[in-house]
């Protein structure tokens, strides 16, 4: 039986792409288009103001309550890119790894590139956290080790403790939703 372990975040549709076009982004391959870094645009001028919501190239930017939610609680390596037209949102980039169990949330990998060594796609119907993560407590932030999505519209799942969640919502912390991650 299933037991739910932690939570991904969601954030709330931000109506806009990170880069205009694929012309001038720097965060794909040249030669396939996948996203293959995140780089994040200082410049973005944000078009929705919430707690967390994601671009349509899957950039996730947060706001100033959801910084100082993190930085009161001291999670370790998560880093925030202030937004130079929107101050006071963010673009979040979470730099601890935990890893998912991919075989028992059947994760599809579609068409490995040689140019980058990228996957146009990362498919996974259901999340497992892998038994292997036994540094996790109830309380964390991590992201996913794999970018998921299709070509250069990817993003590392962010994942929380059931702990945090409570905490997130304690806090106030509107327009996230919560995805479950079992084991």
């Amino acid at each position: 039986m299933d037991t739910l372990v932690a939570h991904f975040l969601i954030g709330g549709d931000e109506h806009g792409f990170m880069y205009d076009s694929t012309d001038d982004r720097p965060d794909i391959c040249s030669i396939c288009k996948n996203r293959i870094k995140d780089i994040p645009n200082p410049n973005y001028k944000l078009k929705s103001r919430r707690n967390m919501v994601t671009t349509y190239d899957h950039y996730t930017i947060v706001s100033e309550q959801f910084r100082e939610f993190c930085l009161c609680n001291e999670y370790a390596n998560i880093h925030f890119t202030e937004l130079i037209k929107c101050k006071g949102y963010y673009i979040l980039d979470v730099g601890n790894v935990c890893c998912l169990d991919e075989e028992r949330g059947h994760t599809q990998f579609i068409r490995h590139r040689n140019c980058c060594g990228s996957y146009d796609e990362v498919i996974s119907p259901s999340m497992y956290l892998s038994k292997e993560n036994h540094f996790l407590s109830n309380d964390f932030i991590c992201r996913s080790y794999y970018s998921y999505g299709s070509f250069y519209y990817k993003l590392y799942k962010i994942i929380i403790g059931l702990e945090t969640k409570q905490k997130m919502m304690k806090a106030n912390l509107k327009g996230i939703y919560y995805g479950n991650i079992f084991q």
